[in-house]
């Protein structure tokens, strides 16, 4: 048996937003590492930007671990949520510069300052030397088991622009002969197994009630008010012996990309230009003096049609093999800034002298990794050109603008961001 779990509200955890009590997050988080082998998928809305989310098990409390939680904690981070009622461009700035700083925490794939010192003659100041399997080893092994993923979809009605998202999976073994009805499948199985498991439950949850009723009890007996444990059952990991699961290995049901459509509202709606030219004007924000129709003019929008915001199958941005948590981790890394391991990478052009800083954040050329070379970018010529900065990190400004569905100006993203 394996599950697509699907919510409404995604379980942000940032200084800036919170949208779970923080024993729901310590708890959601347990269940996500303990069913890791069952669980295919996580898939959320409600927060309108296009984003994803890494749930990090060692943040994770070692009494929850232990199946204990306070009840009457002070949750901080669900009163952060509860003062802001509201989530807008500003608080969504916030919340994605908080995803990015917590991002730049995560485990480092690259080689450490020992090798690197090697590389260049240099002592190394006492640095042990770097071990490729020490990675592995940070992030739960081949798989990234350590970490789980949600992923959160913009929103299907015009707060930016609505949108659509496809997602592709994996059908291996999924093309077996299917019964033809359900009463078919039913007659292929044992209905004394159902009743069973219907009994189990029924007599399972008068002896949590009563249980419970006891606890309360007990509870109104004491004398002095401390601290109240609630005990609860942590569910078994999976076999040592058992595969990843379809969330971290490729295998049937697993994730494989995703497309994300959305319908250009401005566009649709625009009755003043026709010609790609104009449309281009109008997309940056340039009218060319003309004003608004008047109030007997009749409106004539274009037919409500979605394009393609982006693919991640062929996406060179994000550069998704598919949609495992060791590609999402790998993602996350290079949206904070971190340098990846030649391994991750292909060997780029030694010779590489000069960067074009691309400022528009175009999807079809990606410059993301060139900042892995600290070589200084010398002039041609009379030709200026600009030095890249640490800023300038391509993949961060591409998350960004899809974030808001292209409704926010690059150079707005480039200024706030």
């Amino acid at each position: 048996m394996k599950a697509i779990i699907t919510g409404h509200v995604p379980p942000a955890r940032t200084a800036n937003k919170s949208n779970w009590d923080e024993t729901c997050w310590q708890k959601y988080t347990l269940w996500m590492h303990q069913y890791r082998d069952v669980i295919a998928a996580t898939l959320y809305g409600h927060m309108n930007t296009d984003h994803f989310i890494v749930q990090d098990f060692e943040e994770v409390d070692d009494s929850v671990v232990d199946g204990y939680a306070i009840l009457n904690k002070v949750n901080k981070r669900g009163m952060v949520a509860s003062a802001e009622q509201k989530f807008g461009i500003q608080s969504a700035t916030n919340y994605l510069k908080d995803l990015r700083e917590s991002w730049t925490k995560l485990p480092k794939p690259q080689a450490n300052e020992y090798s690197e010192a090697l590389k260049k003659g240099k002592k190394h100041k006492g640095k042990k030397p770097h071990n490729p399997d020490d990675y592995d080893s940070e992030i739960g092994g081949r798989y990234a088991e350590r970490f789980s993923v949600s992923h959160v979809s913009p929103s299907v009605v015009p707060n930016y622009f609505p949108t659509i998202r496809v997602y592709e999976y994996n059908i291996t073994g999924l093309d077996r002969k299917l019964p033809r009805s359900f009463e078919d499948m039913f007659e292929q199985h044992d209905m004394s197994a159902t009743e069973g498991f219907e009994q189990f439950d029924e007599e399972n949850l008068e002896q949590d009630v009563a249980a419970e009723d006891e606890d309360l009890e007990a509870e109104r007996k004491k004398k002095k008010k401390k601290p109240r444990k609630h005990r609860f059952t942590v569910p078994n990991p999976p076999s040592k012996s058992a595969p990843p699961g379809p969330a971290y290995s490729p295998q049937s049901l697993t994730l494989l990309g995703f497309v994300q459509y959305y319908a250009n509202l401005t566009r649709i709606n625009n009755d003043f230009f026709e010609d790609d030219a104009d449309q281009q004007g109008l997309k940056d924000h340039k009218h060319h003096g003309k004003n608004p129709h008047g109030d007997d003019h009749k409106p004539n929008p274009k037919n409500l049609t979605y394009e393609v915001l982006y693919d991640t199958r062929s996406d060179k941005v994000y550069q998704l093999e598919d949609l495992t948590t060791r590609s999402y981790l790998r993602l996350a890394q290079r949206i904070a800034g971190v340098k990846p391991r030649k391994s991750d990478v292909q060997t780029l052009d030694a010779e590489l002298e000069e960067v074009e800083v691309d400022e528009t954040f175009d999807d079809d050329r990606d410059q993301s990794d060139l900042d892995i070379t600290k070589k200084k970018h010398k002039k041609k010529g009379n030709k200026k050109k600009k030095k890249k900065s640490p800023k300038d990190n391509k993949p961060w400004y591409t998350f960004v603008r899809r974030a808001f569905v292209n409704t926010v100006d690059p150079d707005d993203i480039e200024e706030e961001f």
